[in-house]
């Protein structure tokens, strides 16, 4: 067989145009479904497309890899009448592993609906599994008949791998290579649903631990083959043209004791052999994290690209806790999509549901002509406008979309392995899982501290301007090039180390967490808040100009971080700021990146340095942080010089992607923030 390196360089492209036709496939399959069930429930649509892809798709086998299949592109057309079911989910792979499809298959016929809504999901389920059984076993007919034109080690790998896939069709793994295999199945199904967005896999080395335990234990498994085929999982994972998905490493188990295993460490390493954009690899930290999985996160990451990035298990915890999830599963928590955390197997988590730019409301807000005597009255009246948008603008518009969710989204197949939904007959968007969430991502918080801190300083404490005469100036994009200056050039922003600005962008932040979470749509689901919104504080063309000096279309500040218009940004502030914030509060993410030079990792004084800042931050209370190894001259060289630089990754507001692969804006704030380091 060729060497893990020299597959990364070969197997891809076969894996692309076979992905282009299954893409071509499915929308014929969706379109010929929408022409014929117009006025059918999704339900009806979704099996009567999953039978008719099943009836026509092409399994994908690679002789190469130790692994068969392919996921194809996650993104097809709003066709037949079907709609994104907003994703960020992590099945319960575990118990899929453990119980095997014919057991978990049993379970759903053993099942007693009572309504004939229930009979229709029982027999959705039902016959999904039957197509997912059907769906690997011909790619077990497909490796046999490449193996018939093939010979020595290349006919051996595929005639196993035939037997694997025949044997995790009938009966649970036996080994570990049949886990990987399986798990691998079930993540590309999911997505064979159309408009399925981020699944992730959670603890991986929780999931395979057994399998890993018993043939270490049995000697037909060693350390190295085990890595061999975790690089072959992430090689085949790599074809997958899907969006951010994570693995979840180290952490707490069921009790709250401290876990960790050769897999923890050996899943770090294979990302750091492959150097891949995808799977995103997480690592939760506690007080007691070893010496032995801290060293290779810092091996990783000093390889770019901002993997692992790091959460801070003990606040999370908490946080889930406090939110109304159960101990035992905040102890297991994984995060899905960017940092978000939810429970592992049985929460339908939508944690990216609704979004609020808090610099647009903001805004919208300081443009409204009205005077305020004191400072006290401007806050109090900023915080009521809030509040009334959130109450009579967003959430009712947040209800709409879940609404529209439930009655043109049906995921049969996350139902089968998300705990809650098979033995409820009832689909995940029918609040089938033990747990469901709907999350609101709120951006700009800095951004919006530091309008009010300029307000209240240029108009109330030194009257430079009165409040109608700072209106004009943003309302017009500040044309008063001094008045700018003035503005830019204001020191006290969040992240300056001031303590009034801490306490107000705290005083904001309960506010927003509040908003959020006391005030459900529906009693079967949890709001919950995170201090984020995915790449809008770089997209930002459309939000107009804001008190602190910030012109339209500017970028606004990132997570928990102050905004790039804090003069000399220092890290240890803006990271001590950051924890100022009640961050409990937002179990969906609150995320910092931090940015540093490639050399600062090359030494044992640089690595000891990022360990130490990394467990002081999450100690203090930081909730979740991500370090990009980004040199700003080396960037510049890659917009210039892009053929050189295929391999560069860099981590984007919580997933990493290739360089060269982003626009102009994405690769300029990634440039200004290397450069600012923050």
């Amino acid at each position: 067989m060729k060497t893990i390196l020299d597959l990364r360089n070969s197997v891809g492209a076969r894996a692309l145009k076979h992905n282009a036709a299954d893409h071509d496939l499915r929308v014929t399959c969706l379109t010929e479904v929408g022409e014929q069930y117009q006025r059918a429930p999704a339900l009806e649509k979704t099996m009567a497309y999953l039978k008719l892809y099943d009836g026509r798709f092409v399994p994908y086998v690679c002789e190469d890899l130790y692994f068969a299949g392919a996921a194809g592109n996650f993104r097809l057309p709003e066709v037949a009448g079907l709609t994104d079911d907003i994703g960020h989910f992590c099945p319960n792979y575990q118990k899929l592993v453990e119980l095997g499809v014919t057991e978990l298959r049993r379970q759903v016929l053993e099942t007693r609906p009572t309504t004939p809504e229930q009979a229709r999901v029982k027999q959705a389920y039902l016959d999904t599994m039957d197509l997912f059984v059907s769906y690997m076993q011909k790619h077990a007919r497909r490796a046999e008949e490449m193996a018939a034109d093939c010979r020595g080690e290349t006919r051996d790998n595929l005639l196993r791998m035939a037997r694997d896939i025949d044997y995790i069709c009938k009966r649970r793994p036996a080994t570990f290579m049949q886990g990987l295999q399986l798990v691998f199945f079930a993540h590309a199904y999911i997505f064979v649903k159309p408009h399925t967005n981020t699944i992730t896999f959670g603890n991986l080395d929780r999931v395979f631990e057994p399998l890993y335990l018993s043939e270490r234990a049995a000697g037909t498994l060693t350390r190295d083959s085990a890595l061999e085929l975790i690089c072959h999982f992430y090689l085949a994972l790599s074809f997958m043209e899907r969006d951010t998905q994570n693995i979840v490493l180290g952490g707490s188990d069921e009790n709250g004791g401290y876990f960790e295993n050769d897999l923890t460490i050996l899943f770090m390493e294979g990302q750091k052999i492959l150097h891949f954009e995808q799977p995103s690899v997480s690592l939760k930290i506690r007080s007691d994290t070893s010496d032995a999985v801290w060293d290779a996160a810092l091996d990783l990451l000093a390889k770019g690209g901002g993997m692992p990035s790091f959460l801070n298990d003990s606040l999370i915890i908490r946080s889930l806790v406090r939110a109304g999830f159960s101990q035992e599963e905040a102890n297991t928590f994984c995060n899905v999509g960017c940092y978000e955390a939810t429970p592992y197997g049985n929460t339908f988590g939508g944690t990216v549901s609704g979004i609020i730019t808090l610099v647009e409301v903001f805004a919208k807000f300081f443009a409204q002509d009205a005077a305020y005597d004191t400072f006290d009255d401007f806050l109090n009246a900023w915080e009521a406008f809030l509040q009334e948008q959130y109450l009579t603008v967003y959430l009712p518009s947040f209800a709409a979309r879940r609404e529209n969710i439930r009655t043109h989204s049906a995921s049969t197949f996350l139902g089968l392995i998300l705990d809650g939904c098979t033995e409820r007959l009832k689909l995940p968007e029918q609040c089938g899982a033990q747990n469901n969430i709907f999350s609101v991502n709120l951006g700009g918080i800095g951004t919006v501290t530091d309008s009010l801190l300029c307000v209240k300083h240029f108009v109330y404490d030194t009257q430079i301007w009165t409040l109608p005469e700072l209106r004009r100036q943003v309302a017009e994009n500040y044309p008063d090039g001094e008045a700018l200056a003035l503005l830019r050039s204001y020191p006290v922003r969040f992240g300056s180390g001031d303590a009034y600005s801490n306490q107000l962008a705290a005083r904001e932040a309960q506010l927003l967490a509040s908003l959020v979470t006391d005030h459900p749509f529906d009693r079967e689901i949890k709001m919950l808040p995170s201090l984020f919104h995915f790449t809008g504080d770089i997209l930002a063309d459309e939000i107009p100009a804001t008190p602190d000096g910030r012109r339209a279309g500017d970028r606004y500040s990132y997570g928990v971080a102050g905004s790039e218009l804090l003069a000399r940004r220092d890290t240890t502030k803006l990271l001590l700021s950051a924890v100022e914030l009640p961050l409990e509060l937002f179990p969906i993410g609150a995320p910092m990146t931090v940015n540093l030079a490639a050399e600062f990792l090359k030494t044992q004084k640089g690595r000891s340095g990022v360990r130490t800042m990394v467990g002081t931050f999450l100690k203090e209370g930081g909730f979740h942080i991500q370090i990009n190894i980004a040199d700003p001259e080396v960037l510049r060289d890659a917009q210039k010089h892009p053929e050189q630089y295929k391999d560069l990754l860099i981590r984007i507001s919580g997933h990493t992607e290739p360089f060269i692969r982003l626009n102009a804006a994405m690769q300029e704030a990634l440039i200004a923030r290397a450069e600012m380091g923050c």
